[in-house]
C-alpha cells in the first residue's frame, strides 16, 4: 500500500486537476493530449496538472515508441482525478487506473478550503498482484 499527498489547492474556474503516478517499468513517456508529461521517477512524487474540464486523452509509450495504452479520461470542473500508470494485468506493458478523489465536492471557486474528510488529502492505493 502506498500513501500519496494530493494537491487540493483551488483550481481556476472551468478547470480540474489530475495527479499522475507512474508504476510501470515499461513506460518511457506519459502523454496527456499528445504532449509529454514529466512524471517523477518516484511514484509518490508524480506530476500534477491543471486541465480544462472535459475529455482528455492519456497515453503511455515505451522506449521504442510503441503505444502501451491510449485512454480517454473525463476531467471534472473543480475535482481531482488521480491517474495511476501501472503494469498491465499480465505484468507487462501498462494500464491506466483512474480514481476521482472522494470527499471533495464541486465548489464554485475550485476545491473547498477544507476537504470533507481526510481521504481527500491522501490517496491510498493498493494493487494485489501475484508477480510484482
Amino acid at each position: 500500500m502506498s500513501a500519496f499527498a494530493n494537491d487540493l489547492a483551488n483550481t481556476p474556474a472551468g478547470e480540474g486537476r489530475v495527479a499522475i503516478r507512474q508504476f510501470s517499468p515499461d513506460v518511457a513517456t506519459v502523454l496527456v493530449d499528445g504532449e509529454p508529461v514529466e512524471v517523477a521517477a518516484a511514484p509518490a512524487d508524480g506530476a500534477t496538472l491543471d486541465l480544462p474540464a472535459g475529455t482528455h486523452t492519456v497515453s503511455a509509450v515505451d522506449a521504442s515508441g510503441n503505444v502501451l495504452f491510449d485512454q480517454t479520461i473525463e476531467v471534472a470542473d473543480g475535482r481531482l482525478a488521480s491517474l495511476f500508470v501501472r503494469p498491465g494485468d499480465d505484468g507487462t506493458g501498462a494500464a491506466l487506473s483512474v480514481r476521482e478523489v472522494a470527499g471533495c465536492p464541486r465548489h464554485p471557486r475550485g476545491f473547498p478550503a477544507e476537504p470533507v474528510d481526510s481521504s481527500a488529502r491522501i490517496g491510498l492505493t493498493a494493487w494485489c498482484r501475484r508477480s510484482w
